[in-house]
């Protein structure tokens, strides 16, 4: 969502760099599924991409989606996905030509240089900003899951800590 406000709101005078390492925008691990099923824990009246147009996904999913759709309703995660990769598709076509790109490349590394930062990515080509948002994602609980699945007596990794069984 930082990406549409950057792009909804950025200067013809900046320029904005959008690094996914996955194959499409905006889903991410919570609205990447592509299980009906998993529904948004908020109806469609709180989950506009824009607080001064609170009704823009209920709109979106009437247009896109079914005309039956009401403020109240829980939809899936997958069509949340769907409608904020629209909305950065649509921004990435609205701006200027200078203002906006999009690599689908992993970022492996950032490092400061003078000014800038210099990021590096997963084949080995580098990039340089003055500024720069990470948006990460959600990651599994690695400690946890090293305490869960190692055998009896192990330090889950860090030393010093003693393993804790849930």
């Amino acid at each position: 969502m930082t990406a549409v406000h950057l792009l909804r709101l950025g200067s013809p005078n900046c320029s904005i760099l959008l690094v996914e390492r996955a194959n499409s925008l905006g889903r991410g691990l919570a609205y990447g599924t592509s299980t009906a099923e998993h529904l948004l824990n908020v109806s469609t009246k709180g989950m506009s991409a824009f607080p001064d147009e609170p009704n823009h996904f209920l709109c979106w999913l009437r247009e896109n989606k079914t005309k039956d759709m009401s403020s109240g309703d829980f939809v899936s995660r997958r069509w949340y996905g769907e409608y904020v990769e629209s909305m950065l598709t649509e921004r990435l076509k609205q701006s200027p030509p200078q203002l906006p790109d999009c690599l689908f490349k992993e970022v492996v590394g950032i490092d400061q240089q003078d000014e800038a930062l210099c990021f590096t990515l997963r084949d080995s080509s580098n990039s340089y900003a003055r500024l720069v948002v990470l948006a990460v994602g959600n990651f599994p609980p690695l400690i946890l899951y090293r305490c869960i699945t190692h055998q009896h007596g192990d330090t889950c990794g860090m030393p010093g800590h003693q393993k804790h069984w849930i």
